[in-house]
């Protein structure tokens, strides 16, 4: 089955009880994702051909379980060859959720490896922030002041007595 979405997107429905969307919008992930601001809402039932490089897609089954992308049940801003290959795996996929979080083995909820909410939140907390540049920097000076502190204090002294 197909189905038209406010005159952006379309979904389609297949076999295994998987539908999938894609949608390219003002107010979805993709080109015109910002334009509803500023634009009429209704721009594409005004236009013959509403274009877009990028799309939004999304995918649920016939119980409403939606495909898990790691972060949201959307992914935006994928090209039509992603997208292709997003509707390929999920018409193939048997529409069930066979993938297991990397880290703890939790199903994800997703028809491809993805980090569970527990566990990206773990690796949020746990990864440690890079230094800024003006931290690497003192770090720096002090492994130098460390090595050559000596010397430099005997220069200070000597310009001092000058």
């Amino acid at each position: 089955m197909f189905k038209i979405t406010d005159h952006k997107g379309f979904s389609m429905v297949f076999e295994n009880g998987w539908t999938v969307s894609v949608q390219w919008g003002p107010g979805n992930y993709g080109d015109h994702h910002g334009s509803f601001l500023l634009d009429d809402k209704e721009s594409p039932e005004k236009q013959r051909f509403w274009v877009s490089e990028k799309a939004e897609v999304a995918a649920w089954n016939a119980a409403g379980d939606w495909h898990w992308f790691g972060m949201d049940t959307v992914q935006g801003y994928m090209s039509t060859d992603e997208v292709f290959d997003f509707i390929e795996v999920i018409k193939t996929g048997n529409g069930t959720p066979q993938a297991k979080c990397p880290k703890c083995g939790e199903p994800c909820r997703s028809l491809t490896p993805q980090l569970c909410w527990g566990c990206q939140e773990d690796d949020d907390e746990s990864a440690p922030e890079e230094p800024s540049k003006r931290e690497t920097d003192l770090a720096r000076l002090s492994e130098l002041l460390d090595e050559y502190g000596d010397e430099l204090n005997a220069l200070l002294k000597q310009r001092k007595g000058k």
